[in-house]
């Protein structure tokens, strides 16, 4: 029996993101471990977005993250207690809540994605 292609092709998963330092945007930056590791499968490597497939869900989903390039001037990126609030809390249906990071690890996190949102 076969299938047509386009049908086979949208039953595939997306492959997990390769994380390798030198696609990050500044690789030595305290940072960028932490985001390679937590953040690019989803926000991408160097914070343009990406499209994963949300495990767990029927049918099979899509989720598309924004780039975060222009996004300076949210509450988000404008202040490191609105970023920890946002990221440790998670967005329902959006994205899932990190925790467990030391105060140092936070701004470091912070201060990567804050990188980011400069064009």
């Amino acid at each position: 029996r076969t299938i047509p292609i386009d049908f086979a092709m949208e039953q595939m998963e997306m492959p997990d993101q390769v994380v390798i330092a030198s696609d990050l945007k500044n690789p030595n930056h305290p940072g960028a471990m932490l985001y390679s590791k937590q953040c690019a499968q989803c926000h991408g490597m160097s914070g343009q977005g990406a499209q994963v497939k949300a495990m767990g869900v029927n049918p099979n989903t899509l989720v598309v993250t924004k780039s975060f390039v222009g996004l300076g001037g949210k509450n988000w990126a404008q202040s490191e207690s609105e970023f920890i609030k946002v990221t440790s809390q998670g967005i329902p249906g959006a994205m899932p809540g990190m925790a467990g990071y030391s105060t140092q690890e936070w701004s470091n996190l912070y201060s990567y994605v804050r990188s980011l949102t400069a064009q």
